[in-house]
């Protein structure tokens, strides 16, 4: 379910109005200071909703021009980009900016940072991966293309198998809850051959695996 973000606007306090240069939009009269919500075409020629003003206080004096959907899944999630476009001037806004806070971890950029934090990842010294590596690649060879990879972390020691070979060395982070999985395609010779860093990452992001500086596509949980 989706929610118009101009009616969303309306239930906070926006009523309709017009700005300085008379056209039709909303408008959020707080103590005197003001902002207009005017839903338009933007720059990529997409529909977006404009929320701007010039918000004098005896210190500042800020100038708004940001961006919000025209539609949002929640109310809540109106209310958080709304409190997000405008924090700068919070002190002149607390009615909007106070209450929004409460739903910042909402926000597509916020629930993406969290899922990055949140991702499998580990780090291991280059020495042991060097030697894991050289091992991978050798018995790489051997393998059938569509040979399945497996790779998994127990908060102690990672692994990486290979039908019957099995590379296990030390490393440090939260345990996996699962294992991945590459065909032995995917590898071949595209293993990193230089460690740039005294430690080495190994992590799932995005569908990739992560090996250092190389990635590598379509990971599947094994």
């Amino acid at each position: 379910m989706s929610y118009k973000t101009m009616d969303c606007l309306r239930n906070l306090g926006f009523v309709e109005g017009r700005n300085e240069a008379g056209f039709t939009c909303l408008v959020y009269n707080e103590s005197g200071k003001v902002l207009n919500a005017t839903e338009q075409i933007g720059l990529y020629l997409r529909p977006e909703v404009t929320i701007s003003g010039v918000v004098a206080t005896p210190r500042t004096l800020s100038m708004l021009n940001e961006i919000l959907p025209v539609e949002v899944e929640s109310p809540e999630l109106a209310l958080a980009w709304l409190s997000w476009a405008i924090r700068r001037v919070a002190e002149s806004f607390p009615s909007l900016v106070d209450p929004g806070r409460a739903y910042w971890h909402l926000l597509p950029w916020v629930q993406n940072q969290a899922a990055y934090a949140a991702r499998p990842a580990c780090t291991a010294q280059r020495e042991w991966v060097r030697i894991a590596i050289k091992s991978l690649a050798s018995h790489l060879d051997g393998l059938e293309d569509d040979t399945q990879v497996r790779f998994f972390f127990d908060g102690q020691v990672f692994t990486i198998q290979a039908e019957e070979k099995v590379i296990a060395f030390p490393a440090t982070g939260d345990s996996w809850d699962r294992a991945y999985i590459l065909p032995a395609r995917a590898l071949k010779s595209f293993l990193p051959k230089r460690l740039m860093r005294d430690k080495v990452e190994f992590s799932v992001w995005d569908g990739h695996l992560i090996i250092g500086n190389r990635r590598y596509p379509d990971i599947k949980p094994g």
